[in-house]
This record gives C-alpha cells, structure tokens and sequence, in this order.
C-alpha cells in the first residue's frame, strides 16, 4: 500500500490536438521554502481591496516619484496625482512615465512628451526665441513614442532615433548633439530603458546600448559589442525586472518568447508551454501586450498582461503562473502596479474601469470570491484502488470555510466528479483534510484540485495511498 506524493507545481494536462501541455496555477503563487511533506508550498496570489474610484476610464500608465511623494497615475486622458485630478491631457492611450528632481514627465499616445512641474503642465519643445543666448532651434523632435531618463537627461524617441534634453532645461532638447540613432538593424525602434547607465534602444528584432562619452559634441556613443539579436514586439511589452530588462520579442523571424536582456546578452526565461501560448497570437496583436514588475513578500514578479490573458513569472521560483479574475475564465483586470511607499501599500489599476485597489493578503478582488487551480502531473500507478487523499495545509485563520474540491483523470483530458474537502474551519486549527475514499484506477493517474474562495490559502503536501491488485 505505497503512499504517492504528487507534486503541485509541475502539472500536466492533454489539449485538443494531442499534445501534453504544463498546466499553469491559476490565482496561486509558489512559494520556494521548505514545507510539511514538500520542498516548497502555494498560498494565494495577492487579492484586492478597493481604495477608490477615479473618472476618465482604464488606466493607462502609472509611476511613483519618490522626489516628491506622489503616486502619478494616467486614467484615460487625465493624469491623477496621489488619486487627485491634475489636468487633462491631449493623450488617450497608454503613456511612459519617467521623473526628475524637478518633474514626472510621460510621453502621450498623441506622439508628445509632456512635462508635470507641480503646478501646470508643459510640452517638450524646440528652444523659443528669447530661452537661449544662442536662439531658438528647428530639431526634429516630433512623433514621440517612449521616454525614459538616464544622468540628469530625459530620453525621448522616435521610430528613427532618440532625442537627449539638455542638462539646463530639461523640458527642451541638447542644443549641441540632441539626436542619436540606432544603426544595428534597419528596422524602426519600438521602445527605450535604461540598464545601468546605458541608454537601451529596442528595435523589433535587436537591442543597442548606448553610453554617455563625456564629449558635449556626441552625447552618446553606441557600443556595438554589446549589440543583442532580441528586440521588442511594442513600446510597452518591456519592463526592468530583476536586474534586467524583461522583454516579450524575438530574434528576426524567430517566434515570440520572453527573454530577460542585458549588456550583450538574453536570457530566455519563457518555457515551452509559455512559447506555446504567445504563439497562439500573431505579431499585431501582441503588441497590445504590456509588461509590468512588483515585488511582493520579496518575491520578484513579471506580469505578462496579454491581449486576452494574464500569465505572471515568479523569479525566485522560476515558475510560471496564469492570473485571472472571478468564476470562470476572465482575464485578471489589474494593471499598473505600483508600490506608494508614502502609504506602504501595492496599488493597481484597472483595465476597464477607473477603479483603484490595493493588493491584499487575501484572495478576493474587490470583495467578490476567487477560483484558483492546481494540477499534478500524470503517475503511472498500475491497476488499484486509491484511497486517504489528503495534503498538508494552514486552518483556522480565516472568517470563513474554505472547500477544496478535487477530480481526477486517467488522461489529463477527461475529468471525473469533483470530491469537495474542507481544508480550514475558522478557528479549526488542527484540520486533517481528507477523503478517505476516492475510487478504482486502471494505469495512470493525476488530479485537479479547484478552490473557490476570497480567504487566504496554504497548500502543500498532495498524497494518496494507492493498493493494487
């Protein structure tokens, strides 16, 4: 009578063309730290509170500037600060932020670059007769995309090259050597970052370094060794996360994946069944794809906001996870995560409305119950019985009982009826979930386990006893 251990993070499951496919959790973060029974555990991804509701719409962009304690937020085309109405702005879609000492500048889907200096707002312009001993200029600095900052200078681009402010008035651009192009691949650039003190250029198939030279002259020079064969699908499908820049892009005419990029080099941290599910969109539609970054209980966490789906990476895990919202199969509606260090706490946006929520220990979003999932890799077991179906949890702690409902499959396409478990009582803390008996098997074996909650969660510890014959 063996005791089986099944592992929860490594699922599988059988798609409708025959292929075997991961199973990604659904609304449940992995956990790498020792546990009862197991090397690690699952407790719930981070629910939301609501904080308020602003007007203008979905939330477009969002930054906290730490030079001034304001929590920066674009929700259509008003920009908010710290939840307060600041101005209308002539951008409707989604914008870049970056900050100075002096302002919190972003670039509008309108191909501006504006200025916010804590009493109006301004737009990036050609020096004005009068602002210069040297007189005005005549620049090209029209059709902006992406911004960033790096030195003391604000950064903007365009689809032929990027456009370096001034050192004395950042809302103008360099009146000697204000244009620097990336000269790599003859495509156009997609998007702008900063690694260290390099200004990164992305194009749609390779990524330029640039760094600054000291020479008033040449500004920036590129460093053609440090020259990555990985570029960007859109200006906002990148991100800095853990030391680099994640990106969503690929090599010419090499499908999408996901690669983290830094000085001369990629690292692809996509696996084959997230390359399996980016490959199900084709290049125009993913460029609606935005990738953000927070931290949560010291976790580094990519969140991957695809056009119809939400799939989030979990560095110290290298564990892939899917985010959705409700019963059923929504997309997770957060966007722009932003930790306010004024408030200690993570906000976020929303993709369809002009709601604001804070991130929460518990599982519901906006007071409304959560479904998550986990699934186990199929164990060949022989012809048997399984019986004591159980695994190791934390009870007691929430308001109300939380149920886990479990079915199992001899294919991982098929599923029986749900078994339901109840696996925490409020201040029930010595609770042995159990099903005592779960039926016959005839080879291989795996379960599903599926919880509908708004509690806070711990999982860890799958087993079942197993008699053949």
């Amino acid at each position: 009578m063996p005791i089986v251990q099944m592992p929860l993070i490594s699922g599988k499951q059988v798609d409708n063309t025959s292929d075997y496919r991961e199973f990604l959790p659904v609304n449940l973060l992995p956990i790498p730290e020792p546990a009862p029974n197991a090397q690690g555990y699952f407790t719930n991804h981070p629910g939301i509170t609501s904080k308020t509701t602003l007007f203008g719409g979905a939330s477009n962009g969002a930054i906290y500037n730490a030079a001034d304690g304001v929590l920066y937020r674009m929700i259509g085309s008003r920009l908010y600060g710290n939840d307060q109405l600041i101005s209308e702005t002539a951008s409707s879609g989604r914008v870049s932020f970056s900050y100075s000492p002096n302002t919190t500048a972003f670039s509008g889907s309108n191909g501006k670059a504006y200025y916010w200096n804590g009493a109006e707002l301004t737009e990036f312009k050609n020096w004005q007769p009068g602002e210069s001993p040297q007189g005005p200029t005549n620049y090209q600095i029209d059709n902006i995309i992406d911004g960033a900052r790096n030195l003391g200078r604000y950064i903007w681009l365009t689809r032929k090259s990027f456009i370096v402010t001034d050192l004395q008035n950042e809302q103008r651009p360099d009146f000697v050597a204000p244009i620097y192009s990336a000269e790599s691949d003859p495509d156009d650039n997609v998007a702008i970052s900063v690694w260290r003190d390099f200004v990164v250029v992305f194009g749609r198939n390779s990524t330029e370094f640039f760094r600054i030279t000291g020479d008033a002259e040449q500004i920036y020079a590129a460093q053609r060794s440090l020259v990555v064969q990985f570029g960007c699908v859109s200006t906002h499908a990148k991100c800095d996360f853990a030391g680099a820049i994640a990106v969503l892009g690929s090599a010419r005419n090499q499908p999408p994946s996901i690669g983290l990029v830094s000085g001369g080099q990629v690292q692809k941290i996509s696996t084959s069944e997230i390359d399996k599910v980016l490959q199900t969109y084709n290049d125009d539609t993913l460029q609606n794809t935005v990738l953000e970054s927070a931290v949560w209980r010291g976790m580094n966490i990519l969140y991957v906001h695809l056009p119809l789906q939400t799939i989030a990476f979990i560095a110290e895990a290298g564990v892939w996870i899917e985010l959705k919202s409700g019963l059923g199969n929504a997309r997770w509606t957060a966007i722009d995560l932003v930790y306010n260090s004024t408030t200690g706490k993570t906000e976020c946006g929303d993709k369809g409305t002009a709601r604001i929520g804070e991130l929460s220990r518990i599982m519901s979003q906006y007071d409304e119950v959560q479904e998550a999932y986990l699934q186990t890799p199929l164990f060949k077991v022989g012809k048997g019985s399984v019986y004591d179906l159980t695994l190791d949890t934390v009870s007691g702690f929430g308001s109300k009982p939380v149920e886990l409902s479990v079915s199992a499959t001899e294919n991982g396409y098929t599923y029986s009826k749900e078994q339901t478990m109840n696996i925490s009582q409020p201040q029930k803390y010595t609770r042995y979930p159990l099903i005592s008996r779960v039926g016959g098997v005839r080879d291989k074996l795996g379960f599903r386990l599926r919880i509908v909650t708004g509690e806070s969660v711990n999982l860890s510890g799958f087993t079942a006893r197993v008699e053949n014959g």
